[in-house]
Order: structure tokens, then sequence, then C-alpha cells
């Protein structure tokens, strides 16, 4: 497998796993299960019991808002940044560090 597929399959897995989390979170609040240790048998995060248990009690954010402020844009100049690179593709225009570099250096100011 080539390792851009790697990481690609890496990050739906995560996606998936943070989603579960997340789940699981919810349906503790909304009172669906009785206990954590019962949510996470249920949706099958037997072993990530001490992260939703953490992400419950609010002292451990998910992956992507515990890293928002090492990252170069933000949610909303990253969505402005994939339009633009998909009206790239639309027209032909070949993508490289040097098509994407100066729009990058325009969203982050």
């Amino acid at each position: 497998m080539p390792k851009a597929a790697m990481y690609c399959t890496e990050g739906l897995k995560a996606e998936k796993h943070e989603a579960l989390i997340q789940e699981a979170v919810t349906a503790v609040h909304e009172k669906r299960y009785l206990s954590i240790a019962m949510a996470c048998c249920k949706l099958g995060l037997t072993k990530y019991y001490h992260t939703v248990n953490q992400h419950f009690l609010g002292k451990m954010k998910p992956h992507v808002k515990a890293h928002m402020c090492q990252q170069l844009l933000n949610s909303l100049q990253e969505k402005v940044l994939q339009n633009w690179i998909k009206w790239l593709r639309a027209t032909g225009i070949p993508l490289s560090k040097c098509t994407i570099a100066p729009k990058v250096e325009q969203l982050c100011g």
C-alpha cells in the first residue's frame, strides 16, 4: 500500500474513532446509558474507557480542537483553501507548492 493511501486510511480510522468517543459522551449526557462503562461496552470502546471518561469530564478535548492553536489555518481558512483548490482543479491549473503557497500566505495575513 502506498504511504499516502496508508495515511488516508489512518486518518479515516481516527475520525471514526473520535466520532464514537463523542457519541459515547453525548449518550451519557443525554442519559441513554447509565454509565460511561455501559456506553463504552455498547459502542465497542471498552479499551478506551479512560479516554471517554476524560472527554466526559471535560479534561480532554477532541484531537482536532486540542491542536487547533498549532495549525497554520483555522477551519474557515481551510474551507476557503479547499474551495480554491477545487476551482484550480476544475480550470485545469496544475497543483504544486508554487501555486498554493501564495494563497496560503494571503489567507494567513
